[in-house]
């Protein structure tokens, strides 16, 4: 085997290391050809420049053709840039090139996006030699950029503008990412609100495991489609839902996709509608469907109560079927108004049951209507009014009947005015005259008290004064009747006290403890008030008459929910098997007669308070008093 010599050797080692630098400068070139990135490198003040063959590929230029130099650099710059490339280069020497974006023009006329960086290569004494550099076209890379922004920006108007409620959120803890316009108007919430916090921590779900629910059926099927939720907004406010949901991929992790369309309406509306289905059908009214020819087709509970048909022997059938035999009926009349889009109201008319009996009805009768606002039927509501019809006739008579009896009782009221007057003036005149000659007889036939015959006038003459007392209270209690009543605030607290005050002058030796509330005012005829008052506190004075101290009260309670006023007394009372009669005229008990009157007090009390449109009446117990209440 020949010996090679030391040449030899070293020429072999050269070979390979050109070859490897060969290779390496292979390597390098398709590596900037693959990722459109050429080199360059300029020797500072020689103005010698050279480029990589990407470099040429990238400015379309031939490099056996073109040699690489500044001014054939910047004569493929775009005009826009041009001024600002030159700048940059300019300060190069000293700041080298950074991130240096222009458009070039290459000899096809083609436009391309190219980033340049330069760093300043020194010599060992410091002094910048040469400028090194890439130039990266970003064409593509720019457009796929711009495409994906606009695309981006389509998607988030799209995410926006939907109308159902739209969120981005982790999948494991359902954080939301990102939620919609409509996200945020339906369920009341601020973005701020929302973003970086769960479901759970919202309380959106108003049943929690909803969500596990979606999420394990994700996975097992990739989707959720319409599932039916109920959502809880800011204030508490429920929102019923369709919720699809999808998982999606963004930058290699999982999130979920959520679209919940708002039914909310919907369901009310649907609940609503079986709502008053359910009143209808339980509504005691007949309540009749029927399309603008007649035909039935909706037929209640309160129908087959009224006209004893079912549903199923009426529905198809026209409703001249409860028309009675030889009726004449405007039934026609009312379809044209009902097509016109009127109601037509108390519509009443005759109709025939199924066992043939006449009812007289009265009927509201309304135009449906569908949803696109078109009249496709009727609806109409019946109610039985042959009782009140017959109750409005006997009404009808009675009120005839009053009529004349009024007629009648006004022309007897001047012929009782007239006898009150006769009786007033031809019973008074002979009590006068008793009166008189009991005065005269005394004086000038029997002067001396003592004798039997001047008691037996005094007797005659008490009992004359007594009768014409009772003429003049007869007369009041008569004209109570017929007196005007007037309505106006009256102070019954004041009118108390001047009564009673009136009655303790008369009898200054009794004790009596009065107790008067403050305050007590009510509406009516003052006079007839005052009346009123003096009777019952007159009767409460002169029953305690016996009590060694008196005990009289005027004051005011409520009595069923009524206002009512009082008059109560510790006197002698009375049973209550005799309540009622002591507000008849002369309705005295049998223990008042030692009391003085004529036992019509009460009977004029109570036909006061009856002219207020008010009520009377006493509780009582022998020997324990008594009290009176009234209202008006």
């Amino acid at each position: 085997m020949p010996v090679r010599s030391e040449s030899e050797l070293l020429q072999e080692k050269l070979d390979a290391c050109v070859a490897k630098l060969r290779k390496s400068e292979q390597q390098l070139a398709d590596t900037q050809r693959v990722a459109h990135l050429g080199s360059w490198e300029c020797e500072i003040g020689a103005g010698k420049v050279r480029w990589s063959e990407e470099t040429y590929r990238i400015f379309g230029l031939d490099p056996d053709q073109v040699p690489a130099s500044d001014e054939g650099f910047i004569g493929r710059v775009h005009l826009d840039d041009r001024e600002r490339v030159k700048a940059a280069l300019r300060q190069a020497p000293q700041e080298g090139i950074h991130n240096l974006q222009f458009r070039i023009i290459r000899p096809d006329g083609s436009l391309r996006l190219v980033v340049g960086n330069g760093e300043v290569v020194h010599d060992t004494a410091g002094r910048p030699v040469s400028l090194i550099g890439t130039c990266h076209d970003v064409t593509e890379y720019h457009m796929a950029k711009e495409a994906l922004g606009e695309s981006e920006q389509r998607f988030s108007k799209i995410f926006q503008a939907a109308p159902a409620l739209v969120s981005i959120t982790t999948v494991a803890e359902g954080i939301h990412l990102e939620v919609n316009a409509a996200f945020l108007k339906t369920l009341r919430y601020e973005r701020g609100e929302v973003i970086g916090r769960s479901g759970l921590e919202l309380d959106l779900w108003v049943d929690p495991a909803d969500r596990g629910k979606i999420v394990q059926a994700l996975l097992e099927k990739r989707e959720v489609r319409e599932h039916e939720v109920l959502l809880r907004g800011k204030t508490g406010a429920l929102i019923a839902g369709l919720l699809s949901a999808e998982l999606i991929n963004i930058k290699g992790k999982q999130f979920l996709v959520t679209l919940v369309n708002d039914i909310t309406e919907r369901k009310r509306a649907q609940e609503e509608q079986a709502r008053l289905a359910a009143i209808v059908q339980s509504s005691d009214d007949a309540i009749v469907g029927k399309t603008l020819d007649g035909i039935i087709v909706d037929w209640n509970r309160g129908a087959e109560m009224l006209y004893g048909y079912r549903a199923s022997e009426v529905i198809g059938r026209h409703i001249r079927m409860l028309f009675p035999p030889g009726a004449s009926d405007s039934f026609e009349d009312v379809l044209e108004k009902l097509r016109r889009g009127e109601r037509v109201e108390h519509y009443e008319t005759e109709r025939i049951t199924k066992d043939g009996r006449i009812l007289a009805v009265s009927s509201c009768i309304s135009p449906i209507f569908d949803g696109n606002g078109r009249i496709t039927g009727a609806a109409t509501i019946t109610r039985d009014i042959t009782a009140h019809k017959q109750a409005k006739e006997q009404i009808n008579l009675l009120v005839t009947r009053l009529a004349a009896r009024t007629h009648e009782l006004e022309a007897v009221i001047p012929e009782l005015e007239a006898f009150n007057y006769t009786v007033s003036h031809d019973l008074r005149t002979p009590i006068t005259v008793i009166s008189g000659y009991c005065n005269w007889l005394r004086s000038e036939c029997f002067p001396s008290s003592e004798e039997p015959c001047s008691v037996y006038l005094d007797e005659i003459h008490q009992a004359a004064e007594r009768m014409s007392s009772l003429i003049d209270t007869l007369l009041d209690f008569s004209r109570l009747s017929r007196a005007d009543l007037t309505r106006e605030p009256v102070d019954l607290t004041t009118f108390a006290r001047e009564i009673v005050a009136t009655l303790q002058v008369a009898e200054p030796q009794r004790r009596v403890r009065v107790e008067i509330a403050d305050g007590v005012v009510v509406k009516g005829d003052a006079a007839m008030l005052r009346v009123m008052l003096e009777n019952l506190l007159g009767n409460a004075w002169k029953f305690t008459s016996t009590r060694e101290e008196a005990v009289i009260e005027f004051g005011v309670t409520t009595v069923e929910g009524l206002r009512a006023c009082y008059v109560r007394d510790n006197g002698e009372g009375f049973g209550m098997a005799d309540a009622e009669r002591l507000f008849s005229p002369f309705g005295r008990l049998s223990g008042a007669k030692s009391y003085q009157g004529f036992g019509i007090g009460l009977a004029t009390v109570k036909r006061i308070v009856s002219r207020h449109g008010g009520k009377v009446w006493g509780v009582g117990e022998k020997g324990k008093g008594a009290v009176f209440y009234f209202t008006l």
